[in-house]
């Protein structure tokens, strides 16, 4: 159901969207046999080269697992999130907080407002802006080739890593 909500959410929009299903059922078969129609904007895939999408993205629209997260916001991309269950909620709210898009329950978020978060985060220049200064500090404070230094320095040492 969040597919087709996601597709009929866009399916106006002046903007190609790819949709990355995954392969989400027991039967590991492709999800696309339940989407129905899709629209001439859509091109749905079973996997998508995500980073080098992020590459050229306006925006993304997202489950806010936090490794999507960190790639869109390392790529400078706002990001409308559509958390369902674990850590997605909370990386859902700390999107919003920051500044770098917008979001609501997958369940419970109709199509109408859906549309509406989408257009908001293309149309409203803050959220790319702050997007970019993410990704501005990220790549300042060294990324992930950082925080694997620090995590070892600790371990190693035994002690907190200050600087």
């Amino acid at each position: 159901p969040v597919f087709r909500k996601i597709m009929a959410a866009c399916s106006s929009l002046d903007a190609q969207l790819v949709l990355s299903l995954g392969k989400w059922n027991e039967e590991e078969t492709s999800v696309r046999e339940t989407l129905g129609e899709i629209p001439t904007n859509a091109l749905v895939v079973d996997y998508a080269p995500q980073l080098a999408i992020l590459e050229r993205a306006a925006m993304l629209i997202t489950h806010a697992g936090i490794n999507t997260v960190m790639e869109s916001l390392r790529h400078g991309v706002p990001m409308v999130s559509l958390p369902r269950n674990a850590d997605q909620p909370g990386m859902a709210a700390r999107i919003e907080f920051a500044g770098a898009g917008l979001g609501a329950p997958a369940t419970r978020c109709s199509q109408t407002q859906l549309r509406s978060l989408i257009e908001r985060v293309l149309r409203e220049k803050p959220f790319r802006q702050r997007a970019a200064e993410l990704q501005r500090s990220s790549v300042t404070a060294g990324g992930a080739p950082r925080a694997a230094e620090i995590v070892e320095q600790a371990i190693v040492t035994k002690r907190p890593v200050m600087h």
